[in-house]
């Protein structure tokens, strides 16, 4: 358990994913061939964040998508709290009173920013119109000017852990990755979607 409590040290900020158009992605998932591990029953869903919200949501959501596969999970602020930093002691009893065979673990590990900058430009159009060409030419023209615009986007690398709860041993690894995030129920949704997809695809969940 002490790798649990390592890894899940650094802070969720608040969880997850849209906007202008842009949804969550798989960056890339990992896990071990040379240890194959049984399919996961029972998971504890653990969110770091400092946003109780967040961590509610991120963990419920969770939940209800292993349920639906019909896999027992739990949320870890109903057996813990929301704490931000939940130590080794309180994930241990966790996992005791839960009997979790597993424990998926979700932080923070990247946000960066980019300003994108669109040119300016200038327009010309015509103070009038002619119809006959012989009347076209010294005609005046105003200029419309077009300032530059910066947009400043945000992107924001999540990575979600899934470990053994009676050796620590980590099973699975996966990091999802969106720009400016948002918290809406419906990019959970698609996160724990594009997750739970990935870990069925590796064989650890039935």
């Amino acid at each position: 358990m002490r790798y649990i409590l390592r890894l899940s040290a650094v802070l969720l900020i608040p969880l997850f994913f849209t906007a202008c158009g842009s949804r969550a992605r798989l960056v890339r998932s990992w896990s071990d061939p040379g240890q194959p591990a049984p399919a996961v029953r029972n998971i504890l869903v653990i969110g770091i964040s400092r946003d109780e919200n967040a961590t509610r949501l991120w963990e419920n959501v969770f939940v209800d998508a292993f349920t639906r596969l019909g896999i027992r999970a739990e949320a870890g602020h109903k057996v813990i709290g929301t704490l931000p930093d939940p130590d080794r002691q309180m994930i241990e009893g966790a996992v005791r009173r839960t009997g979790a065979g597993a424990v998926l673990v979700t932080r923070l590990v990247d946000v960066s920013t980019e300003t994108v900058t669109h040119p300016g430009m200038v327009h010309f159009e015509p103070r009038a119109i002619y119809r006959n060409l012989d009347r076209y030419y010294g005609t005046a023209y105003r200029a419309v000017h077009m300032p530059a615009t910066e947009v400043t986007r945000t992107r924001v690398s999540l990575e979600s852990n899934l470990y053994d709860a009676a050796t620590g041993r980590l099973i699975w690894s996966a990091r999802t990755e969106a720009r400016d995030p948002k918290l809406l129920r419906s990019e959970y949704e698609h996160v724990a979607s594009l997750l739970v997809t990935d870990l069925r695809k590796k064989e650890l969940l039935p």
